[in-house]
This record gives C-alpha cells, sequence and structure tokens, in this order.
C-alpha cells in the first residue's frame, strides 16, 4: 500500500537506504546570476562573517567553530534554520527550500544578531535546498566531497540548528543510520525548526547534509480496516551531489509555492477526516485529525446536523452520508490537473505529482467507503 508520506508544503519521497551508495556525479555549480530576493521591511544589510573556519580533529570537534556561520530564517510564515558553506567557488547560505517558500518576505540573521544580505534565491533542481549567494562573505563551513567514500553506518554526526524555531541555536548528536542516494539518515532527535541545519560529521568536521525534519503519514488497508498512522523521520539531503540548480524570481518561487501549499493544505484535511473516520467509524465535526482550521468542517457541520434531525429514518441517513461521500469525491479531485505545471521548477513539480499519488489513495479509501454504504 502506497504510504501518505509528507502532506505539508517540503513533501518528499524518501528512498530505501543503503550503506552502499553507488558513486554519484559530481555537484552542479550554481548559476551565476540571481535574481533579487526581497527581504522583509527591515532592511538586512551586508553580515560580516568571522575569519576562516579553523579545522578540527574530532576530540576537538565543538560548536564554537560552527557559530559564526549558523543563521536563523524567519519569514511571515514559517521559521528555521540555515548556514554559511563554501560551495563550488563561491559562498551560499544554504537552508530547505521549505522554510522559504511559504512566506513573501523572509529575513535572515547571525547568531550574533547580525543581518544576512539576501541576494537571490537558486533552488535545486530535485532536492529541498535552496542556497542564496553572499557576495561579501570569504569563509563558510566545509562540504564533504565523496560521502560514499568518507561517511559509514555508525558514524558519529551533530545537527546544529533553531529547534521549534525559537531563535536558539541547539547541539543536538547523532549517528548515520542509513545513506542512500539522494538522503542519509541520521538518529539525532532533531526537530521541525531544525530544517535547514547542518548536519555535521564529526570524523572529518565537515557538512554532509543539510538537515529535514517530516511526519510519514501512512495509510494501511481500506474500509472499516483502515489504519492511519504518523510517524517522525528525520533525514538529510545529501550536499556532494546535487544535481542541478535553477535561478528564480521571488514572484516566481512565492507563485509555485502557494499553488504547491494550497494542494497539500486540502490533501492534509482530507486526510485527516479520513483518519477520523477510520478511527471512529463515524465522521466526527472535531476529531482527533480534524480540527478547526480543516477547510471541510463546515460540510461536516452541516452533515453533523442533517443526520440529527428528528424522523429522519434510516434512509434519510444513508442518502446524507452519499451526499457527504459525493462532496469529498470532488474535493479530492480539485486541483488537478495544475495549470501551467510544465513551468515549474522540478523540485516542485515533484510536489504535485507526489500530492497527486497521495489523492489517488484518499480516493480509493472513500470509494470504497461509498460502496460499503450502497451495499
Amino acid at each position: 500500500m502506497k504510504a501518505l508520506t509528507n502532506l505539508l508544503a517540503a513533501a518528499i519521497s524518501i528512498p530505501a537506504m543503503a550503506q552502499d551508495a553507488t558513486p554519484q556525479p559530481s555537484p552542479a555549480s550554481i548559476p551565476a546570476q540571481v535574481p533579487e530576493l526581497p527581504s522583509a521591511p527591515a532592511d538586512p544589510g551586508k553580515a560580516q562573517i568571522p575569519g576562516a573556519l579553523t579545522a578540527a580533529t574530532p576530540a576537538a570537534l565543538n560548536f564554537q567553530q560552527y557559530a559564526p556561520y549558523m543563521a536563523i530564517i524567519t519569514g511571515d510564515q514559517s521559521v528555521g534554520s540555515g548556514f554559511i558553506a563554501a560551495y563550488e567557488g563561491g559562498y551560499y547560505l544554504f537552508t530547505n527550500t521549505h522554510v522559504l517558500s511559504s512566506n513573501s518576505r523572509v529575513t535572515a540573521k547571525l547568531l550574533n544578531g547580525k543581518p544576512i544580505a539576501l541576494n537571490g534565491v537558486a533552488v535545486a533542481d530535485s532536492y529541498d535546498i535552496s542556497a542564496l549567494p553572499q557576495t561579501t562573505v570569504t569563509s563558510g563551513i566545509d562540504i564533504l566531497k565523496d560521502i560514499d567514500q568518507n561517511v559509514a553506518i555508525g558514524d558519529d554526526v551533530i545537527v546544529l540548528g533553531n529547534s521549534l524555531g525559537a531563535a536558539v541555536v541547539t547541539e543536538i548528536t547523532g549517528k548515520v543510520t542509513g545513506i542512500g542516494p539522494e538522503l542519509i539518515e541520521v538518529d539525532a532527535k532533531f526537530v521541525a525548526g531544525n530544517s535547514g541545519s547542518p548536519i555535521i560529521h564529526v570524523k572529518t568536521g565537515k557538512a554532509i547534509a543539510i538537515a529535514t525534519f517530516t511526519m510519514m503519514r501512512k495509510m494501511e488497508n481500506f474500509g472499516k480496516d483502515s489504519q492511519f498512522n504518523s510517524v517522525e523521520r528525520r533525514f538529510g539531503y545529501r550536499l556532494d551531489n546535487i544535481g542541478g540548480w535553477r535561478n528564480m524570481t521571488w514572484q516566481n518561487f512565492t507563485k509555485e509555492a502557494t499553488v504547491v501549499n494550497a494542494i497539500a493544505k486540502r490533501t492534509e484535511d482530507i486526510w485527516n477526516l479520513a483518519a477520523d473516520i477510520s478511527e471512529n467509524n463515524a465522521v466526527k465535526e472535531w476529531g482527533t485529525h480534524t480540527q478547526r482550521g480543516n477547510s471541510l468542517s463546515s460540510v461536516i457541520s452541516d452533515y453533523k446536523k442533517a443526520i440529527t434531525m428528528p424522523n429522519l429514518g434510516q434512509s434519510g441517513a444513508t442518502d446524507a452520508k452519499r451526499k457527504l461521500l459525493f462532496w469529498i469525491s470532488r474535493e479530492v479531485k480539485k486541483d488537478f490537473p495544475v495549470q501551467n505545471v510544465a513551468s515549474f521548477s522540478a523540485y516542485n513539480k515533484k510536489l504535485i505529482e507526489e500530492q497527486k499519488e497521495h489523492r489517488e489513495t484518499l480516493a480509493k479509501f472513500f470509494e470504497q467507503l461509498e460502496a460499503s454504504i450502497k451495499q
């Protein structure tokens, strides 16, 4: 059964992990010209980054040597982490694309409070990674090349970042638990605010991946035996084999994100309703999953009123259920096909395709539920 994974704007596919991965091609260079990225109302100015990062042995590895390059990213809709790193002959502020994508305005600052200039945005073709060039920076965290040759299952790692979006950078230890062609999985217990943080390989002292936090949502079986589960998943996108980049204007960047986020929100609302039906064997207006803010709540409320009408009878109740399920089936089909999707970035095309797969799984659930009512 296909899993419903990461129904938020930052949805991704999680490939199988293996210790011995196929060697990957060299990372692609970020195009030289990137459009200007509008910042939040306060002008961030130019950040002054301290001197070069001093190499350290694993025994001497400590947070202080990375602190000058850690960033806290704040938008009008979300917060997350980032870091300055040396990449392909330049210096960039790295973060997850999903940390930026839901915001119309963004600011970034170092731990000492100094603002970081946001001069443009380049989005990785298929990874949840964005890079913002830093023209006045002369040092940053080093990125480890050839991960397949230098990293092994069980190696120690440190995840640095803005835990829970509290504007306080934390240091979280763990180990590598899986190495895939795109992802590195770790057991470090980082949380949502750490998205965009570097995963530091203790043995080399270099960044091997960018931390991404997600919830896996799984639907097993269908009909009355359906089970809906949520499982936390912590992993990082590899930084040594990013296949390609696309420069984007901030207008197009936010336009695509708005479309993807709206699709994902509807999917999440429908999934939550399905989870409540599965757990309670009934439609509940405010169930464990279907909380206030669910776009389906008004229709659910109307249905609850309809089935409590006096003298409704069995046939009336059945008719009300069928009408509700007919309406839900229309909701499941909304948003597709997406207009102008051919012009979207490869990353957002991937997210849209995954959302389509989630909707198909939900459609099957409600179709079988409707069939059970007709019997």
